[in-house]
C-alpha cells in the first residue's frame, strides 16, 4: 500500500488480520490504477477475497471503459456444476413441524 495515504496502514492490518486476499494485486494487474481525476490517478478499489473464494477465482481485472471516476472490477469465478439437484419432496410442507420451523426461521 502506498504510505503516502493515512489509512494505508489501516487497510493493510485490516486485510491481514482478517486473511483476506487482494486479487489484483496477487495476480499481478498491470493495469492497477482504478481511480481518476483531471491529472490525478490512484488505486483506491480493492477485490478483497478470503482465500477459499480467491480459489475459486477464474480472472479479476478492471474493465476498459470507466463508468464513473471509478472503475468497474470485474471477476470470473469457477463454476462447478452439482451432479445431483437437491428436491424438496411435496409432502414435507404440509408438515406443521417444518412448516412452523420455516416460518420461524426466515
Amino acid at each position: 500500500f502506498p504510505k503516502r495515504y493515512a489509512n494505508s496502514p489501516i487497510l493493510h492490518n485490516l486485510i491481514l488480520s482478517l486473511n483476506l486476499v487482494d486479487t489484483l494485486n496477487v495476480l499481478k494487474n498491470k493495469d492497477n490504477i482504478s481511480w481518476c481525476s483531471g491529472n490525478r490517478s490512484s488505486r483506491i478499489d480493492y477485490a478483497l477475497l478470503s482465500p477459499l473464494l480467491f480459489s475459486k477465482l477464474k480472472s479479476a481485472q478492471y474493465l476498459p471503459e470507466p463508468s464513473s471516476d471509478h472503475r468497474i472490477i470485474e471477476l470470473l469465478f469457477h463454476h462447478a456444476s452439482s451432479p445431483n439437484k437437491f428436491y424438496l419432496p411435496k409432502w414435507i410442507l404440509h408438515e406443521p413441524e417444518f412448516s412452523c420451523s420455516l416460518n420461524s426461521n426466515l
